[in-house]
């Protein structure tokens, strides 16, 4: 299938709702806790409970996905996300708009894994890279614009980033029209457990889950947790000066992301990666360090050249770990973890910039980056284009 047309589409707008569902909201935090009359770190609850329905609905929804194909989870989600969003918009008071912001994200837990799933249903080799490394460039992108967007939206009324939600039905009409795979039996659920435990055991499928996980946990924790404390600490940065960094970060990720296609054909895939860990342990090694906050902007580009490298290659290998028939099952396990790091990184790394201090807490990412670097290099790394699937 062409690389083109209403499924890449589709493809990309479920992949800029990924960031938007959170990204979008955070800017609006202080007005939401001023409009409710709840303290800032209440106001934060919007961020959790929309993330938390994931740890709970993922694992079921990979299973479906799996016995009764990709559009019977999909479109729902997709509604289910859009009805959450618009809903929010008529709460009137706080613990309403907890739970409308619960329901949305019962929408969008699937969304993360449902599409690679899709890409790697649909497309083989170097296509399925190409197409992984453009829903990362939006991934990228979505995740350095979506703020701005949200933020100006809630200047007009607290309101408006909610219905960005809506974004929602016309992918969900693309996701009707289109093509996506239905499984063409049903085993029992007895052989379809013990195939899929089966593909988990499977050495470089524990290895790729594992990176995925460390590669979410350097994300949550030393750059989302740590670096914002560091910055106001040390040079009383503000929140807009602190949101342009980061955005800084995205946006080279989404470059970076975007020249896959050509590094592929001249650089092993293990190079890649070892190069993207480099880039990690550059970043938190010098980053708490620097003389100024604008000092700061190299440090956060080499971090953002590792999330490049490191997420769409490891994201198209794990694709290719299992047959089609437990694919979705897979990848919901991953999703499930990374939402784990996603909940638990930030308790961890607040703690640890509490009691130590931001700068340490940022410069213990880069043990994780050498741990990765190890397991990158434990064993053979099976090429992007033309990865096998071990059995």
């Amino acid at each position: 299938m062409p690389l083109t047309g209403r499924l890449p589409l589709m493809l990309f707008g479920i992949t800029f709702m990924i960031t938007m569902g959170i990204t979008s909201i955070m800017p609006a935090l202080p007005l939401l806790a001023t409009t409710f009359n709840v303290p800032l770190a209440s106001a934060a609850l919007i961020v959790s409970v929309f993330a938390l329905p994931g740890l709970l609905v993922t694992p079921l929804i990979g299973i479906w996905a799996d016995r009764y194909g990709r559009k019977t989870m999909l479109v729902p989600s997709l509604l289910i996300f859009a009805f959450g969003g618009v809903s929010c918009v008529f709460a009137t008071d706080f613990t309403t708009l907890l739970l409308c912001r619960a329901l949305q994200g019962i929408g969008a837990a699937p969304l993360g894994f449902l599409y690679t799933t899709i890409i790697a249903d649909t497309w083989d080799n170097e296509p399925r890279a190409r197409m992984m490394s453009y829903c990362a460039t939006v991934l990228g992108l979505g995740t350095a614009v979506s703020p701005a967007i949200g933020g100006a939206l809630a200047v007009i009324d607290w309101r408006l980033p909610f219905l960005l939600s809506l974004v929602a039905l016309p992918v969900a009409w693309l996701a009707f029209s289109a093509p996506l795979m239905k499984p063409e039996y049903k085993i029992s659920l007895a052989s379809y457990f013990q195939a899929t435990k089966t593909c988990l055991r499977v050495p470089n499928t524990q290895r790729f889950l594992l990176m995925n996980l460390c590669t979410s946990i350097m994300l949550c924790g030393p750059i989302i947790t740590a670096f914002p404390l560091h910055a106001d600490q040390v040079f009383s940065a503000t929140a807009l000066e602190i949101g342009l960094l980061m955005a800084s970060a995205s946006i080279t990720a989404g470059l970076m992301a975007s020249q896959l296609s050509r590094f592929y054909k001249r650089y092993k895939t293990q190079t890649l990666l070892s190069v993207g860990q480099y880039c990690y342990i550059l970043c938190f090694l010098t980053l708490p360090f620097m003389p100024g906050l604008w000092w700061i902007i190299p440090c956060i580009l080499f971090y953002g050249c590792g999330q490049g490298l490191t997420i769409p290659i490891v994201s198209t290998l794990l694709s290719g770990q299992a047959p089609s028939a437990q694919r979705a099952s897979l990848l919901a396990v991953n999703s499930l973890s990374l939402r784990v790091a996603q909940a638990f990184a930030p308790l961890f790394f607040s703690a640890l910039a509490t009691k130590a201090s931001p700068g340490i807490a940022i410069a213990s990412g880069s043990l994780l980056a050498l741990g990765l670097l190890f397991t990158i290099h434990s064993g053979p790394v099976p090429s992007v284009i033309g990865a096998p699937v071990e059995q």
